[in-house]
């Protein structure tokens, strides 16, 4: 799954309630959407999150939050931090690009 924003809050959603549906994801910019009933078994499932240093939408404390959850779950989680805002930038392209051509099977080479 890919999401910014609250596209990226629903993916980590749909993570933590039915993880057998998605192979990993690519949250762009997000926040921990609940606090779930149980911790389900995320061992090795990967998650590339990308976040903003100033973000005014989502504090750093709530991207925090998501972080300390899905690893506390077993994902392989993988934090990418600009200085900027909620926006998306060049740098977060690469680096999702270049962790999906690593961490997902038969993904295109980054370029």
């Amino acid at each position: 799954a890919l999401g910014y924003s609250n596209g990226a809050n629903i993916a980590a959603s749909l993570l933590l309630l039915r993880p057998e549906l998605l192979g990993g994801a690519v949250l762009l910019k997000a926040m921990k959407p609940f606090d779930p009933e149980y911790e389900p078994d995320l061992s090795g499932v990967p998650v590339f999150i990308a976040a903003g240093r100033s973000d005014e939408m989502i504090p750093s404390a709530a991207t925090d939050s998501l972080i300390d959850l899905l690893n506390q779950c077993g994902a392989d989680v993988t934090v990418h931090r600009e200085p900027g805002g909620h926006e998306i930038t060049q740098d977060d392209v690469a680096a999702a690009t270049s962790w999906v051509a690593d961490k997902i099977p038969g993904a295109p080479p980054a370029r």
